[in-house]
């Protein structure tokens, strides 16, 4: 099993993600408390920090190195007092809610009840062309779009600022995060969740752009803010092509060790092979689309009470580092519904296959019959592969610790492309949680929608897929579960049903 190896050397170098501490583990409902206490304008320990579902943040879920903040909050309750509209009079209250590797979150409350966020750059030299892309951004995804994202109110980009931080005070969007309930949700809710966030990629899919980059405040792609960008070293574009975009991450003019620098090379070599093979595929190529900077659970919000109603979207949030990029990165699998080979992930693999046969669907769904689109939407899918995968996985948005793991990623991503080694058979499988990975038959035909049910699906999910569809197509509320013994029901729909089809898949 040597080449097993190698892939599970790469596996560890390239996806923190899906390791046991990641975000799809954090599944506990950590919602703020009722008790909120008295007015309280320190600093909050890190043991008592409160994460709320609705904060505007990501939740940030690697241990940082940047010291807490300190922050003036007399100076913060003036500026929140001053200079936001509305109606919200004096600001009275700030809390901690989270602090997380990159920002610090805090809840503004005012004298007449309401509340804002306020979300706290920890870097202090982080470039404030970051802060500046989000703010745009978020303006153009609200000017161009109905996908619900937070009003910005106030932004301050100079780190030196009185309040001690660059920040941004920001609208407090309903819901919770999706991770905090998501493994509770049975299988017709799910559903409902994967096709709405169907709906926002569809939407920027429809954004389109000339070059690759970042937004700037006028609207126009400029060069791009990455945290693999060291300051101003490298061209930071904008990128016509995807070629450039890929290779700019690509350092072979760094002062490197030579036997790095070599390793570099040849992943170049590696990229300008594939690209060239698929210039004229439209899904590499102009027009670019936006993408989100992490469009993961942690960033979408949804209201549920916990029972028969389906979860409803209420907004994404997190912008930062987001750009326009490849049609190919956009339609992806969101990270919650692809197959990690960690013992208690395997039970979700059967719902996993159906959920993304569904999100592809409906994905493509809202785009013509037999239109470039949707062909193209389609296409993402059926292409996806290691290169690009495991490209983006390694070295966009990556700083190395050491040059030795440096080095040993370069190495892991040449050998599964090298056709002497065992590792190459893996070249074509395009995710990496799983060893054993084989690609989804996502498709009934190449556009049939609605042969979803037939293609591939177990006979035990049909019934909640057919309750869902009818519930889609007519607004209804579907068929109530069994009660509990006190005549109450508490339990997330088709749990216990969801449990035993996954048992009789084992």
């Amino acid at each position: 099993m040597e080449g097993a190896t190698h892939l599970e050397s790469a596996q560890m170098t390239m996806a923190p993600e899906h390791q046991e501490d990641s975000s799809r583990d954090r599944s506990t409902d950590t919602s703020r408390p009722e008790d909120e206490g008295a007015a309280e304008t320190k600093d909050v320990p890190d043991a008592e920090v409160r994460e709320d579902a609705a904060t505007a943040t990501s939740g940030d879920t690697w241990k940082g190195e940047q010291p807490p903040l300190h922050l003036n909050h007399d100076a913060l309750k003036h500026i929140a007092t001053y200079f936001i509209p509305g109606t919200r009079r004096k600001c009275i209250d700030i809390t901690t809610l989270q602090r997380g590797t990159f920002h610090e979150i805090r809840e503004l409350h005012f004298s007449d009840g309401s509340t804002c966020i306020g979300r706290f750059t920890r870097d202090k030299k982080e470039h404030v062309s970051v802060l500046e892309s989000e703010t745009a951004t978020v303006d153009y995804v609200r000017k161009h779009t109905s996908i619900r994202v937070p009003e910005i109110y106030f932004i301050n980009c100079n780190p030196q600022h009185v309040v001690g931080a660059a920040f941004v005070l920001m609208e407090k969007l309903p819901g919770r995060h999706l991770y905090c309930f998501w493994e509770k949700l049975g299988l017709k809710h799910k559903l409902a969740v994967v096709e709405a966030i169907a709906g926002v990629l569809a939407q920027l899919m429809k954004l389109e752009f000339d070059s690759i980059g970042s937004m700037t405040a006028g609207g126009e792609i400029g060069p791009l803010c990455d945290m693999a960008y060291p300051e101003s070293e490298w061209d930071r574009g904008p990128f016509s092509t995807t070629l450039d975009y890929l290779l700019s991450f690509v350092k072979s003019g760094m002062p490197i060790e030579l036997s790095t620098a070599k390793l570099y090379s040849e992943v170049g070599d590696t990229v300008r092979w594939f690209c060239r093979r698929q210039k004229d595929n439209p899904i590499y190529g102009a027009p670019f689309r936006m993408i989100h900077g992490d469009f993961d659970a942690q960033n979408m919000l949804f209201e549920w009470d916990g029972g028969e109603d389906l979860p409803r979207m209420t907004g994404i949030i997190d912008w930062d580092y987001s750009q326009s990029g490849p049609l190919y990165y956009l339609c992806e699998y969101p990270i919650f519904i692809q197959d990690v080979d960690f013992q208690k992930e395997i039970k979700f693999w059967p719902q996993n296959k159906i959920l993304r046969k569904y999100f592809v669907q409906k994905l493509a769904a809202h785009f013509t019959r037999g239109s470039s689109a949707r062909r193209d939407v389609q296409e993402c899918f059926r292409q996806k592969n290691l290169t690009l995968n495991a490209f983006n996985a390694m070295f966009i948005g990556r700083h190395w610790p050491s040059e030795e793991e440096e080095a040993l990623a370069l190495a892991c991503y040449l050998k599964i492309h090298d056709p002497e080694t065992s590792d190459h058979e893996y070249a074509g499988r395009a995710y990496r949680g799983k060893i054993f990975w084989e690609e989804d038959s996502e498709m009934g035909s190449d556009d049939e929608v609605g042969e979803f049910e037939n293609e591939g699906v177990g006979e035990e999910y049909q019934e909640p897929l057919r309750e869902y569809n009818t519930e889609s197509e007519d607004g209804s509320e579907g068929g109530s579960e069994a009660e509990s013994e006190d005549g109450t029901n508490n339990r997330p729909a088709s749990e216990e049903d969801d449990r035993d089809v996954t048992e009789r898949f084992q």
